[in-house]
């Protein structure tokens, strides 16, 4: 018999579970940091998603309402018969951007451009031809 051994190197002896008493001080302050630091990340990205610009809607004020008087109506055919839809009502705004120094042509619903004013702020999607 080997009297150094220690006491719970047998085969059926394992070392003692060592519970510690509590949260100190330390870890408190660390849960309290990264949750901070959490919190802080999903503010930030709900804040830049939230501010970001589209560079293709402009801003402007309407100098001038008019209507041209033409209606273009889109004709569908099915199986349930024949139904048209007014694409295009001949409602136009003139719109001046700053930002571009430039007076833009504004195709609107009927009833949407009974509702603006001429001095009233409108943004809108650019032109094809120009959006980046």
């Amino acid at each position: 018999m080997n009297t150094n051994a220690p006491e719970n190197s047998g085969p059926g002896k394992r070392k003692p579970v060592v519970v510690s008493g509590g949260l100190n001080r330390r870890d408190i302050l660390l849960a309290v940091a990264i949750l901070v630091g959490i919190l802080g990340f999903v503010a930030a990205a709900v804040y830049s998603t939230g501010t970001a610009k589209n560079p293709n809607m402009l801003s402007g004020e309407i100098r001038e309402k008019y209507r041209t008087g033409e209606q273009i109506r889109d004709l569908v055919v099915s199986g349930k018969g024949v139904s048209d839809k007014v694409v295009n009502s001949g409602c136009y705004l003139k719109v001046y951007v700053a930002s571009v120094d430039k007076i833009y042509n504004v195709m609107l619903a009927e009833s949407e451009w009974e509702t603006k004013r001429v001095g009233d702020k409108i943004e809108f999607l650019r032109p094809a031809s120009e959006r980046q």
